[in-house]
């Protein structure tokens, strides 16, 4: 879920012109198409997570999460509907596998 969320966030508009009339997406930027690239790993990797339940695939998908928080709080100086949304997919990529971890689920 985390995955599509930070997708769908790179869609959706990330800067306004003329009071909204012209709107740019996030894959207008190497940053949102980066967040993008990043969302879609995510989603694959969840569903390796879900197959294997193999506990390096939950560190790489928390690390992931976290490079690509890195990448949108640098970009959250002007905050848009895209970057929030991406930040909660974000959030949800790190706490997942965090909760996971957590709770000993992952074989080995």
């Amino acid at each position: 879920m985390g995955g599509a969320l930070v997708v769908i966030g790179a869609c959706l508009p990330w800067l306004t012109l003329f009071s909204g009339m012209q709107q740019y997406s996030g894959l207008v930027d190497t940053h949102g198409q980066i967040l993008f690239a990043g969302g879609v790993l995510a989603m694959i990797w969840s569903a390796g997570i879900r197959r294997t339940d193999q506990r390096g695939m939950r560190w790489v998908t928390m690390l992931m999460g976290l490079t690509l928080l890195g990448i949108n709080l640098w970009l959250m100086s002007n905050p848009s509907p895209g970057l929030l949304v991406s930040f909660l997919g974000i959030f949800l990529l790190i706490v997942g596998p965090v909760i996971g971890l957590v709770h000993g689920g992952g074989g080995r």
